[in-house]
């Protein structure tokens, strides 16, 4: 039987990722299917690198899965996770909408990338490599 791939998680997903490589951070693998990690069940997630990341860049990385289900009128449990994880970094509600209404203008820069990663990711979970090739080949000529 065919993996069936959900288009709504793959385009949260590439959210993830376009914002993430926006603000440079490095991805090691984008995933669309369920998995259970901690006893939580997600539908996909984005992988990053080991490292030293900035704060603010990871806190907006999970903004724009926020973000992205505000654009869409997606469901709030959607970006439920991403919602807890961005209110580690701020200080207040009012620092998460900042942080979402930043994530979201990166997102709105890059609707093409979006597009391209989403459609990317509804074919295969993606490795850093296909990540770097995508950026490398679409990127440059959006």
């Amino acid at each position: 039987m065919a993996e069936i791939r959900d288009a709504d998680t793959a385009a949260h997903e590439a959210a993830h990722v376009v914002v993430g490589l926006a603000l440079g951070l490095r991805l090691r693998r984008a995933v669309v299917r369920r998995h259970t990690l901690a006893g939580v069940t997600y539908d996909g997630y984005a992988l990053f690198t080991g490292g030293r990341h900035s704060a603010e860049a990871l806190a907006l990385m999970h903004a724009a899965g926020v973000a992205h289900e505000r654009a869409v009128g997606g469901l709030a449990v959607h970006a439920a996770a991403d919602f807890r994880a961005v209110r580690e970094y701020a200080s207040s509600r009012r620092g998460v909408e900042a942080l979402v209404v930043a994530a979201a203008a990166i997102l709105a820069g890059r609707q093409r990338e979006h597009a391209r990663m989403t459609r990317a990711l509804l074919a295969h979970d993606l490795s850093g490599a296909d990540i770097r090739a995508i950026c490398h080949s679409n990127f440059d000529a959006a």
